[in-house]
């Protein structure tokens, strides 16, 4: 597993706040959130207790809904965060086109489902539990990944059609629930797992599908 991958573009270093009574508000709400992304990778988003996050945090639990009004607005910050680093472990080397940016997007979602297992399951758990605000935050991950796999594999990603689209956001689910089953009872390995996922898309994007790189448009 790379470096960079367990790495987080939302997380902040812990040990490096620890102690420090007062920091800037951007550098406490970060504090804060990692906090709790820690926190549902062994417990739940329903579980999630805000006493203890402001404990783990030194401060008190009045000063912690400074920063979130809510305890729904906390889960719904650290739903968001765990969004984002989905987003941008899986996203594909920008230069790749075709079956090797679906590929290469297929990898990372793999090793990053991996990495961090518990965190991957309790968003799944959140999603399908949580109130509408956690739902939105999901669907709209869900949404934002149907369409980066349309952007990448379909010639002409703002023309497919509804059934196109339609494949993509249900190749979603199959991919979650695929990797759901992977890493609680399954048995395939990394590469059958990366097989499988990438024959689903064959199967179901097939219609729209760019074997290669794109042609540029005709000047003609």
């Amino acid at each position: 597993m790379s470096a960079s991958l367990l790495s987080s573009p939302v997380r902040v270093d812990l040990d490096a706040l620890a102690g420090r009574a007062r920091l800037p508000p951007e550098t406490r709400r970060a504090q804060l959130v990692t906090i709790g992304l820690e926190m549902v990778e062994v417990s739940s988003f329903d579980g999630l207790s805000v006493d203890e996050v402001a404990r783990r945090a030194g401060i008190s639990r009045t000063l912690l809904f400074h920063y979130f009004p809510t305890r729904n607005d906390f889960l719904v910050a650290v739903a968001e965060a765990a969004a984002q680093e989905l987003l941008a472990f899986t996203e594909p080397a920008p230069e790749l086109e075709g079956l090797a940016r679906l590929d290469d997007s297929l990898t990372r979602y793999l090793d990053y489902v991996h990495a961090r297992k518990d965190a991957y399951l309790s968003a799944l758990r959140g999603a399908a539990a949580g109130d509408e605000a956690l739902r939105r935050v999901f669907d709209g991950t869900r949404q934002r990944i149907a369409e980066r796999i349309l952007e990448g594999v379909v010639e002409d990603p703002a023309g497919a059609s509804a059934s196109l689209r339609t494949a993509a956001r249900g190749y979603v689910g199959f991919c979650e629930e695929a990797a759901c089953y992977w890493l609680t009872d399954g048995g395939a390995d990394r590469q059958e797992m990366l097989d499988l996922l990438r024959r689903a898309a064959l199967a179901l994007l097939e219609p729209g599908l760019t074997l290669g790189p794109r042609r540029a448009p005709s000047e003609d």
